[in-house]
């Protein structure tokens, strides 16, 4: 499993989880969450973690931001779960078709 994380606090924080067992600590619930739902998905594989800067033209980095803007647009505009989950899978396969592309090798 390789992780491309763009916020340096972010990565402290997976790299905390990764090396020593869960533990709470002063994060909010859907951090937690999702801190042991890597956590859970590391267990008998290898982990790499890489920070990647954000806004910078990496395709899964777009995608991710994208994604973030439209769960806030999503919720500020009472969009429906449905529609706005069909526009996440809709750009999440945009940017793994734009990411494959892009690490093919040139001929």
């Amino acid at each position: 499993m390789h992780l491309l994380i763009d916020s340096r606090q972010a990565l402290d924080a997976v790299a905390l989880v990764l090396d020593s067992a869960p533990q709470r600590r002063e994060r909010s619930d859907l951090i937690e969450r999702r801190l042991s739902s890597i956590s859970g998905a590391s267990a008998n594989r290898e982990v790499t973690v890489e920070w990647e800067r954000g806004h910078n033209g990496h395709p899964l980095n777009d995608a991710a931001d994208r994604i973030a803007v439209l769960v806030r647009r999503s919720a500020a505009w009472a969009t429906g779960v449905a529609t706005s989950a069909d526009l996440a899978t809709s750009i999440a396969q945009g940017a793994a078709v734009a990411f494959a592309t892009s690490r093919r090798p040139t001929e």
